[in-house]
């Protein structure tokens, strides 16, 4: 089943781990993404706008820092794109 879930809860305290498991997804399973208390990360394919072809490419959900920032790779430390939410 897709790792989707709607995170209405807006309090500092969600434990985004144990919100993700508590709903069926066995995390230990999944070994290309990260979850931890506040963060969830891993590849995503994002379409390009100039040539519109699908590249890989490493994403980062932050609910501390309510963004969602995307960068070429894991390694990266400059990300290409952030999208802040509330």
């Amino acid at each position: 089943r897709p790792l989707t879930r709607y995170l209405p809860i807006k309090s500092e305290s969600l434990d985004l781990r144990h919100h993700i498991e508590t709903a069926g997804h066995q995390l230990s399973l999944i070994h290309d993404v990260t979850v931890d208390i506040t963060t969830c990360s891993g590849y995503l394919s994002k379409m390009s706008k100039k040539f519109h072809h699908w590249n890989k490419r490493w994403f980062v959900f932050d609910r501390k820092r309510k963004t969602l920032s995307y960068f070429s790779d894991a390694n990266s430390k400059k990300a290409r794109g952030l999208i802040y939410f509330q």
